[in-house]
């Protein structure tokens, strides 16, 4: 009987090597393991590639040292690291956790799953699970979303941005029973710019104009482009009247400066 079970033993492993093996080299994932003192042990080549050190000079160290990076010496974890460290700690499953990682001084994305190893006993053994860096996902993601967010004309934020700055900023007042603010602008003649010199340098007055209205804004205000030659601007705290009316008229006396564009005035 017990050479049956040695033998079957030995036989699922057998399987679970196969099967592992094909994952490695197949999948775009890669394996990774930790004994009971959350240190990498059974080093595959690819999560070897992943951490881009030889697989001999992983083997042993802190599963966290080897993702932190420099913060790992100051102790100043961003929130995920922070929580895949409790996950480790409590010996809980996680699935597609997102990490940012540092690797060879190189920020990255990573998804993080895994499941604590037991053994038939219910002897915990460590960990074991798969990673996957996601970084250029991540960052195609953000621009995605920050082109949805975003003028691409002047890079100020889009009236889909603006209409959330609004809303909050009323919640806010509402909130801490104060006041909010909404600007809005639209510049004179620039139809004849269009007209007379064309949209080549139409567009490049308005990113002019732009850069001038960025120069101004605070974390207090918003400023947006709902589109042509209109733009809005939110201000989160308009309690001091005083303070609007002198931004209004800032506004004003840096938009009428003279503009230079192609040899025009």
């Amino acid at each position: 009987e017990r050479k049956v079970s040695e033998a079957s033993l030995h036989e699922k492993n057998e399987v679970v090597s196969l099967l592992l093996k094909e994952f490695e080299d197949t999948g775009a994932d890669w394996l990774w393991q930790t004994d009971t003192s959350r240190r990498v042990t059974h080093v595959s080549p690819r999560f070897a590639h992943a951490i881009g050190q030889p697989a001999e000079e992983i083997e042993g160290k802190p599963f966290l040292q080897l993702v932190a990076g420099q913060s790992w010496e100051s102790g100043k974890f961003s929130p995920a690291l922070h929580e895949l460290a409790d996950k480790l700690k409590r010996r809980d499953s996680f699935s597609n956790m997102l990490v940012p990682v540092q690797i060879n001084d190189e920020n990255r994305w990573w998804e993080l799953s895994a499941s604590p190893k037991l053994d038939d006993s219910g002897v915990f053994h460590g960990f074991r699970g798969v990673g996957s860096d996601i970084t250029l996902q991540r960052e195609s993601a953000e621009k995605i979303s920050r082109l949805a967010r975003y003028d691409t004309l002047t890079r100020l934020p889009n009236r889909l941005l603006l209409t959330d700055a609004v809303r909050k900023a009323m919640q806010t007042a509402e909130q801490w029973n104060g006041r909010c603010g909404f600007m809005m602008i639209d510049l004179d003649r620039f139809k004849a710019v269009n007209d007379t010199l064309g949209h080549p340098v139409g567009d490049r007055l308005l990113a002019r104009v732009s850069d001038r209205l960025r120069s101004i804004m605070t974390d207090n205000e918003l400023c947006s482009r709902l589109g042509g030659d209109e733009f809005a601007i939110v201000i989160k705290d308009a309690s001091d009247m005083e303070y609007i009316e002198k931004l209004a008229q800032k506004i004003i006396d840096t938009l009428s400066q003279t503009y230079e564009i192609d040899q025009h005035t």
